[in-house]
């Protein structure tokens, strides 16, 4: 039995050097989000007991997360 693949045409036009800059800019920006993002887990996990400061770091977390989310599936966008 034979099964067939199909495979993506390689592209071959350069980016553009908008598309690049973008691309190293997201690359810095998804570095300091994941320091952030690890800074906050372990603020949450410090023993911390005031519940508004944990509803504050954890708010912040869920944000710097969907942040994170959000630049991380641009930068998959512009990689392919």
């Amino acid at each position: 039995m034979q099964v067939k693949t199909e495979s993506k045409p390689v592209s071959t036009t350069k980016k553009s050097y908008k598309v690049i800059k973008e691309i190293e800019d997201l690359e810095k920006e998804i570095a300091e989000l994941e320091n952030k993002k690890q800074s906050l887990e372990e603020a949450l996990t410090s023993g911390e007991t005031d519940h508004v400061i944990l509803q504050k770091t954890g708010d912040e977390l869920a944000k710097t997360i969907k942040t994170l989310d959000d630049k991380s599936f641009r930068w998959l966008e512009l990689q392919g």
